[in-house]
């Protein structure tokens, strides 16, 4: 590699542009393959899950984690465990494991491609909203999941920040709590009206 690509390389607009190419892809997989019309279909979904029986958990949160690297939005995701999962508690818990190793599978893969890119952008608005994240890890991290829920756009944003795993890891742990339980208490509600919609048993 000659000294000109390898600077390109390491330069952090370039580190960003890998992370955007990887979420466009994901994007793109979801609208125009038939895994998009395949996770939208909740009884064929369902069914399948079933036939797996016990390692439909299993097989739930390694898809969970896969599409969270790709950044497949996994708000349909918890919705969908809801439908899935006969009894909501376990979808819960299920869903609260699969959003934590999902954002640590994001971070890490952030942080593959390039720790601290993002802080080396000189534009002073970007930066202030970083140091908030690395200053206050915990707060940022609750109001995050709060309003983006899992979105797997968290972690690899702030893998490009100096944030420490230590902090991204004690922030997720709380963080991620807060969508899991005001989701779990709506679909306690709506849950059997959701049935109905889709036509599965109650």
């Amino acid at each position: 590699m000659t000294a000109t690509n390898s600077s390109i390389t390491k330069h952090p607009l370039f580190k960003v542009g890998i992370i955007l190419l990887i979420i466009i892809s994901g994007i793109l997989l979801v609208t125009f393959t038939p895994l998009g019309a395949y996770i939208t279909d909740i009884k064929r979904v369902r069914a399948d899950i079933e036939s797996a029986g016990i390692w439909s958990y299993l097989i739930f949160i390694v898809v969970f984690v896969v599409f969270a690297l790709f950044n497949i939005p996994e708000a349909g995701f918890l919705f969908l465990s809801y439908l899935i999962f006969d009894n909501i508690f376990l979808a819960a818990f299920i869903n609260y494991t699969a959003g934590m190793l999902s954002a640590l599978a994001t971070f890490y893969a952030g942080r593959l491609i390039g720790a601290g890119a993002l802080h080396e952008i000189k534009n002073q608005r970007i930066k202030r909203l970083l140091a908030t994240a690395e200053n206050n890890p915990i707060r940022s991290l609750l109001i995050l999941r709060t309003f983006l829920m899992l979105n797997p756009i968290v972690g690899y944003t702030l893998a490009l920040t100096k944030m420490s795993p230590r902090n991204y890891i004690i922030g997720n742990l709380i963080g991620i709590m807060v969508p899991i339980v005001y989701i779990t208490l709506g679909m306690y509600f709506a849950r059997e009206t959701l049935f109905s919609y889709f036509e599965i048993e109650y």
